[in-house]
């Protein structure tokens, strides 16, 4: 009988513990869950100007009209129709982008897709540039040491937290254990 009480105040402070660290179905990542490689990201509501800046409703050289764009993060996805073909070209911040591709002051400009014909690539970029400076990046505490050294203390201090009450648990347990036993000698 004594023994099983000390079962179940080690099962209640284990399950204190898992619900200190229980996070509800769904719950929003906080705000230093941000993938390391992310330095850069675009904010919401830069769609009509990246529109203007691909050349929306426009016909490019080589008869290159964009036909879908898709922002994302970090880059800008523009699928070109050129001919029968298609071109997809990828923007993203000069920094984070490998080599190659075309640069403007704010965005590396590459080929992610297809074959682009001639003077395409220098017409979107002269239209990126003559539109950029609207555009700002917005940098991310991402890849800071002082980001996930601030995750990795916060995991700490719930397991350390859920350790002390677990033993204060088990101490007490033992506690009125130990005494009850002498009460009955």
């Amino acid at each position: 009988m004594p023994c099983s009480r000390i079962v179940i105040a080690v099962f209640a402070a284990t399950a204190v513990g898992g619900i200190a660290r229980a996070q509800p179905e769904g719950a929003p990542k906080p705000p230093d869950a941000t993938p390391q490689n992310e330095q850069y990201v675009i904010q919401p509501g830069a769609e009509s100007l990246f529109a203007d800046m691909l050349g929306s409703g426009q016909t490019l050289p080589g008869g290159c009209t964009l036909g879908d764009g898709k922002i994302e993060r970090t880059s800008v996805l523009a699928t070109y129709t050129c001919g029968g073909g298609q071109l997809v070209l990828e923007l993203l911040h000069p920094e984070t982008a490998q080599t190659g591709g075309v640069r403007t002051q704010r965005f590396a400009v590459t080929v992610k897709t297809g074959a682009p014909p001639a003077g395409l690539l220098d017409a979107v970029a002269d239209r990126i540039r003559a539109r950029e400076a609207a555009f700002e990046w917005k940098r991310t505490a991402a890849g800071g040491e002082h980001t996930m050294r601030g995750a990795q203390t916060s995991r700490w201090v719930v397991v350390v937290v859920a350790a002390a009450a677990a033993v204060a648990v088990v101490f007490w347990a033992l506690r009125r254990l130990t005494g009850r036993r002498r009460g009955s000698a």
